[in-house]
C-alpha cells in the first residue's frame, strides 16, 4: 500500500521487461485497490543493483571464488553501459514491518546466480512513478 502526497491510497507492484539485448529492466505500476483494479501509472524503467562489496559473505560467494574476485557483468543499452546486472528478476515485494510503514522490501535474483533483497523508501517509488521520467540510469541499490 502506498499513500501518495495528495492522500490517495494506491497499490504498487513491480514488473519486468526484457530488451532485445537480453537485459532485464523493471518498472513500478500503481493501481486502484478496487475492482476492476485499473492501472493508473507506470514508472520509467530502472535496473536493480549487483551484489555490493559490503554485502555479507561476498568473499565466499561461488562467483568470487571462481575468478578470485567478484566479477560484475554490466548492461549495455543503446551503446551506453550501465552498472547493472544483465539479468535481474524481481520475485517479491512487501511492506517492511515497523519504521512507520514507510519502506518496502524487494527481493530479486541476479544473473540466475544469487539473490538479493533491498529496502526502498516508499517516497522513492512515488518519485519514480509520479515525478520523474525514469530510465535505465535509475538504479535501485542499498
Amino acid at each position: 500500500d502506498l499513500t501518495l502526497s495528495d492522500g490517495r491510497q494506491i497499490k504498487v507492484g513491480i514488473a519486468h521487461s526484457v530488451l532485445k539485448t537480453g537485459a532485464y529492466l523493471h518498472r513500478f505500476y500503481a493501481f486502484v485497490p478496487k475492482y476492476p483494479f485499473e492501472i493508473i501509472k507506470l514508472s520509467g524503467l530502472f535496473c536493480l543493483g549487483h551484489m555490493l562489496e559490503t554485502d555479507g559473505d561476498l568473499q565466499n560467494h561461488w562467483l568470487s571464488k571462481k575468478h578470485g574476485s567478484f566479477d560484475k557483468r554490466k548492461t549495455t543499452i543503446g551503446g551506453l553501459t550501465y552498472d547493472c546486472p544483465v539479468i535481474t528478476f524481481a520475485s517479491g515485494i512487501t511492506n517492511l514491518i515497523g519504521h512507520g510503514n514507510d519502506y518496502i522490501i524487494i527481493s530479486y535474483g541476479v544473473d540466475d546466480c544469487y539473490s538479493r533483497s533491498i529496502i526502498v523508501h516508499k517516497k522513492k517509488i512515488e518519485l519514480l512513478m509520479f515525478r520523474s521520467k525514469g530510465n535505465a540510469t535509475d538504479v535501485l541499490y542499498q
